[in-house]
C-alpha cells in the first residue's frame, strides 16, 4: 500500500520541513503538493552571502576584503528580482560587518574541514547528513536530509569535532535557542553522532554561541509530527487536503505575493 509521502511524490524531508509541519502545515501543503515556491527574504540571502565569505576566509581561499566583495556580489545576484523587499539595502550593508564578527567567533574552533566536492550524491557540495524516518509498521522509510554550514576538527581541549550552524540575525537570541533551531540541532546531532553541534548567532553588533535543548525529546516530537503528517497525506488528493488543513492566513509565510496567491488559489481565503 502506498504511504502518504509516496502518494504525493515527497521523496525526502528536512529539519525545516518538519518544523513547518509543526508550525504551519498549510505551507507544506502549498509547497509539496501544489509546487508553490515561497520566496526567501533578503535576510536569508544575507546569511548565505556571509556564510560563503566566512568559509572562503577560513579555508584560505580569499582575503577578507575580496571575500566580502564577492559575497556582496552573490547577495546582489540573489536579490536582483526582489523589488518589493524594502530590507535589501539594509541587509546588504551588514554583510561586511557580520562577516568580520562571524570570523572572530569561529576562528577559535581551529581548522575548518573543506566541504566535499559537488557530485551526483552531493549536488550541493556541502557536508551533509542523512537519517531515515521509518513507519511504525516498518513498511516504508523516508530520508531526512540536512546540509551543514561548517565542520571543524576537534578543537584544542575538546574530544569531538564540532558542527557549527551560522545564523545571521538582526537580534541575538536570549539565553536559549528558538525551538525550531533546537529541533534542527537535534537532527544534526543524530546525523553526526560523534560530533558536537553548536549554533553561532551573529548580528551586526556581536555574536553568541548556543547549544541547548533536549535533543532526544525534540527528535521524538519531530518523528511523531512527520508520522502523523504522513497519515494525513494518505487521506486524499491535494485539493481535499487543502480544504481541511488548518490555515493561519496571517502567518508571515503568506505575506509574500506567492503566499497570498496560494491562500486565494488553494485555500480559498
Amino acid at each position: 500500500m502506498m504511504n502518504g509521502f509516496e502518494k504525493h511524490g515527497i521523496e525526502h524531508l528536512s529539519a525545516s520541513t518538519i518544523n513547518n509541519i509543526i508550525n504551519n502545515p498549510a505551507r507544506v501543503i502549498a509547497e509539496k503538493l501544489f509546487g508553490v515556491d515561497f520566496p526567501m527574504p533578503a535576510a536569508v540571502d544575507r546569511g548565505n552571502a556571509v556564510e560563503t565569505a566566512v568559509e572562503n576566509v577560513l579555508l584560505g581561499k580569499k582575503k577578507f576584503t575580496q571575500a566580502v566583495d564577492d559575497a556582496v556580489e552573490k547577495f546582489d545576484r540573489a536579490t536582483g528580482k526582489k523589488l518589493n523587499d524594502t530590507t535589501v539595502e539594509k541587509e546588504r550593508g551588514q554583510i561586511g560587518t557580520m562577516t568580520e564578527i562571524a570570523l572572530d567567533a569561529l576562528r577559535p574552533y581551529g581548522r575548518l574541514l573543506p566541504p566535499p566536492p559537488v557530485s551526483a550524491d552531493n549536488p550541493r557540495g556541502q557536508h551533509a547528513i542523512k537519517l531515515f524516518l521509518k513507519s511504525t509498521t516498518g513498511l516504508w522509510r523516508l530520508p531526512v536530509i540536512g546540509y551543514l554550514d561548517f565542520v571543524f576538527e576537534a578543537p584544542l581541549g575538546r574530544e569531538n569535532p564540532v558542527v557549527v550552524d551560522l545564523k545571521t540575525t538582526n537580534r541575538l537570541p536570549g539565553v536559549a535557542m528558538p525551538l525550531d533551531h533546537q529541533r534542527q540541532r537535534a537532527v544534526y546531532l543524530k546525523g553526526k553522532n560523534n560530533h558536537d553541534v553548536e549554533f553561532a548567532y551573529v548580528s551586526a553588533k556581536g555574536a553568541k554561541i548556543l547549544a541547548d535543548g533536549d535533543a532526544s525529546e525534540h527528535l521524538v516530537t519531530m518523528k511523531n509530527a512527520a508520522l502523523r503528517f504522513e497519515k494525513f497525506l494518505a487521506l486524499g488528493d491535494a485539493k481535499t487536503l487543502a480544504a481541511v488543513v488548518p490555515v493561519d492566513p496571517l502567518h508571515r509565510d503568506f505575506a509574500s505575493l506567492e503566499g497570498r496567491e496560494a491562500l486565494k488559489n488553494y485555500f480559498h481565503f
